[in-house]
């Protein structure tokens, strides 16, 4: 493959792992809770409201990380389009070239076989992290392809094509990821090693790449001061800053090295065939390189609470490409019986059969059974507890119930109530989209709260005066439970302006009923007396 064309091995390979990616994909089909909070602002952007969470305020809260994304799904709601299926399809889209740049980087400038290629291919295509946020919603996919694109023009095209399409990359980085325009220095001086260990010219082709990309993401930093009044979003105010962030990032580094063994096989691979032989080096160290500066990155950032650890998924590539190199430097037998054992490692997690005791997980304190318990969610849920999706989908209905068009809610999970509710103003207890909350000074960071160490309770909004303090779904079939959250109400929350209402809606899908109750504004402390009265009698 030298001359950039593909052998029918290297097609057969590319296809198989192309058809096994798109199954498991499809199956595993979710659209997680984070990314309707990106969907709202589309709607708003889309409606002519700006990029508003809510459209009252003054100045806009970037109250979301993927800027990218965002745009995307309003270019969609402009068209008339659902976001919620032509964001995850793109996204899922994104998987296929990265593929196929995978190979390309392992037969052409790393110089592996077709065979070795080929199955480090399909380990990739069905690693639980790599398949389970191609439709997500969100901006991991889109980033790993931005990522590995642009670190391998960079540091390997001889084109000026190729040193622009880089640049471009790399740019769609900075658009797709707050932090994204961070990147272009660290690849340039990665793409400067390599290019200089082998002396390859390195100048002019980094220097163009790094230009353009530098471009953009000043251009987008501008965007971002003039739209927001901020170099930084809410989100990453809300999120950074805690103490303990860089430990917790850790744990999460090896959280994922524990519940993925072929990462670790692969890297030890290459490590122990470097250590062999000088044979291609300089860009050993460069796949290297690029593993140990995503999860640098996602130490320092404190590491992620969803499942299946969307920080390192830009890393999973450069761990198949070292999973390359391992199976290439073995002998057939070898290499068929280390590719079994990478393949179970990243399949068998995706079932919950975990390489390690989950004791050993939890230890860590990082809400270790949240991240190892991948099959229930995928099938479930999705990427936070089981049933969390259905629950959080019920949740959003039932709100429609409970208020009217203009009233303020108060709540923690803001993306989908927000997205089915676009007439309703939320107050988020977590910061995201609330900046008082985003720079409140908290003590110490929380391995089952990781990136929410700052949210609050109802309470810090009561004085606002929003029409729902609290609601949450109810049983009809259960008072006890109804009950019990009506006790919780009445010692933390005031009782004499607010008082419970309970509504009801017909799932239009299923027929099910949808029950919820509220704590709601009342006209005066003898109404709202006369609602708890109201909801206590048998």
């Amino acid at each position: 493959m030298g001359d950039g064309t593909l052998s029918g091995a290297d097609r057969a390979w590319l296809a198989l792992a192309t058809c096994a990616y798109g199954i498991l994909a499809l199956a595993a089909w979710q659209v997680i809770e984070d990314a309707y909070i990106s969907f709202r602002y589309a709607h708003h952007l889309a409606s002519g409201l700006g990029l508003r969470f809510n459209p009252s305020e003054v100045v806009p809260v970037e109250g979301f990380s993927n800027l990218g994304i965002v745009l995307l799904a309003a270019a969609a709601e402009r068209l008339g389009l659902s976001p919620e299926r032509v964001v995850p399809a793109i996204t899922l889209a994104c998987g296929v070239p990265a593929l196929a740049m995978v190979q390309w980087l392992a037969r052409g400038p790393l110089g592996r076989g077709a065979t070795a290629t080929g199955l480090a291919l399909v380990v990739l295509a069905c690693c639980p992290s790599f398949v389970g946020w191609a439709t997500s919603g969100l901006e991991p996919m889109a980033c790993l392809l931005a990522f590995l694109v642009g670190t391998g023009l960079l540091a390997f095209g001889d084109s000026r094509a190729a040193h622009a399409t880089a640049g471009l990359a790399l740019g769609a980085l900075a658009v797709l990821r707050t932090e994204g325009i961070a990147w272009t220095p660290v690849v340039a001086a990665l793409a400067i090693a390599v290019r200089a260990a082998e002396g390859r010219p390195w100048r002019t082709p980094v220097a163009r790449g790094a230009a353009l990309a530098l471009t953009v993401g000043l251009a987008v930093l501008a965007f971002r001061l003039a739209t927001f009044g901020s170099l930084l979003s809410n989100v990453a105010v809300a999120k950074l800053g805690v103490p303990g962030l860089l430990a917790r990032g850790l744990r999460y580094d090896l959280t994922f090295l524990l519940v993925q063994p072929w990462v670790p096989l692969a890297l030890g691979g290459t490590v122990w065939g470097l250590w062999r032989t000088d044979r291609d080096r300089a860009r050993g160290v460069w796949v290297l390189a690029h593993v140990a500066a995503v999860g640098a990155w996602a130490a320092v950032v404190g590491g992620d609470y969803m499942a299946w650890f969307r920080f390192l998924v830009p890393a999973l590539p450069f761990a198949a490409l070292a999973l390359a190199r391992l199976l290439d430097d073995v002998s057939p037998g070898a290499r068929r019986l280390l590719a079994a054992v990478a393949l179970a490692g990243a399949v068998l997690p995706a079932a919950n059969v975990l390489p390690v005791p989950q004791a050993l997980l939890r230890r860590l304190d990082y809400g270790s059974a949240e991240q190892a318990e991948g099959a229930v969610r995928f099938r479930a849920g999705g990427f936070a507890r089981t049933g969390e999706a259905y629950d959080l989908e019920d949740r959003a209905r039932v709100l429609g119930a409970l208020t009217e068009p203009g009233d303020t809610v108060v709540t923690a999970a803001i993306g989908l109530a927000g997205y089915r509710n676009p007439d309703v103003e939320l107050l988020d207890l977590c910061g995201l989209v609330t900046p008082e909350i985003a720079r409140r000074r908290v003590a110490r960071s929380h391995g089952d709260r990781a990136g929410h160490e700052r949210c609050v309770g109802p309470r810090f909004f009561a004085e606002r005066g929003p029409e729902v303090l609290a609601y949450d779904l109810v049983d009809p079939s259960d008072p006890e439970r109804l009950a019990e959250r009506l006790a919780r109400w009445r010692e933390t929350l005031p009782t004499t302006t607010y008082g419970p209402v309970l509504a009801s809606v017909t799932d239009p899908e299923t027929g099910r009923t949808i029950s919820g109750v509220a704590l709601r504004i009342a006209a005066s402390p003898q109404e709202a007396a006369a609602r708890w009265a109201a909801l206590a009698s048998p």
